[in-house]
């Protein structure tokens, strides 16, 4: 498996694999485009799949105040 080096915002290496296992979710249609993501140990990744050579990075506190935000935008819409 090959890895590369990125530094966060605090100087900070981390290494990040190349070779990701993407999750999506069950309830997404086979054909359908959706949000997929990567977990390891120090960062979640986030992709959309019509665009997956974008990637978004985040820690894992980051990401749980992500979803905590979308969930609050959705209840109250």
């Amino acid at each position: 498996m090959s890895s590369f080096i990125e530094v966060d915002m605090r100087g900070d290496e981390m290494t990040m694999q190349t070779d990701k296992e993407w999750r999506k979710s069950s309830h997404s249609h086979p054909a359908s485009n959706c949000v997929e993501l990567c977990l390891t140990s120090r960062l979640v990744t986030i992709r959309d799949s019509k665009n997956p050579n974008e990637e978004l990075h985040l820690r894992p506190g980051r990401f749980q105040l992500l979803v905590a935000i979308l969930k609050l935008k959705k209840f109250q819409s």
